[in-house]
């Protein structure tokens, strides 16, 4: 026969185990609640006026994201924090950027799909691409003046 004291202490990690997983998971990951955030926040999502708080709003949001869109969330989170910070100056960083946005299209797509499917929230789509800037220069060359035909 079998000693318990093994399976005592595998009964007392694995409990332990999942205290110390929902301890430090933060909000919950369902739909529902997630759902509701989102409609709550809406207007914060879409308001580009304040972008550290679009910003904010996104970073509180992943957190709670439900698995099924939680990569394509963060994808998106991580865009925006990229947007905020980025030298528009710097052409090698703007393109960096647009390359960036492109590739996360599939992922606002998704989310916006999920969103309005799920939650029938309509999610208006951020524009991805920083604007245009006059002081990004096109040439190598000390004149930085935009060309005109």
């Amino acid at each position: 026969m079998r000693p318990m004291a093994p399976l005592t202490r595998r009964t007392a990690v694995a409990a332990l185990l999942v205290a110390h997983l929902v301890a430090c998971g933060g909000e919950p990951r369902g739909t529902a609640e997630f759902c509701e955030e989102l409609r709550s926040s809406t207007a914060l999502l879409t308001d580009t006026s304040d972008p550290a708080a679009l910003v904010e709003t996104y970073r509180r949001l992943d957190s709670r994201t439900p698995l099924r869109i939680k990569d394509e969330w963060r994808e998106i989170t991580l865009l925006l924090e990229r947007i905020v910070s980025f030298d528009s100056t710097d052409a090698e960083a703007t393109q960096a950027i647009i390359a960036d946005a492109l590739r996360a299209r599939a992922s606002l797509d998704a989310v916006a799909a999920w969103a309005e499917s799920t939650c029938k929230v309509t999610l208006a789509r951020p524009s991805a691409t920083p604007p245009p800037s006059d002081t990004v220069a096109l040439t190598d060359g000390p004149d930085t003046t935009p060309f005109e035909p």
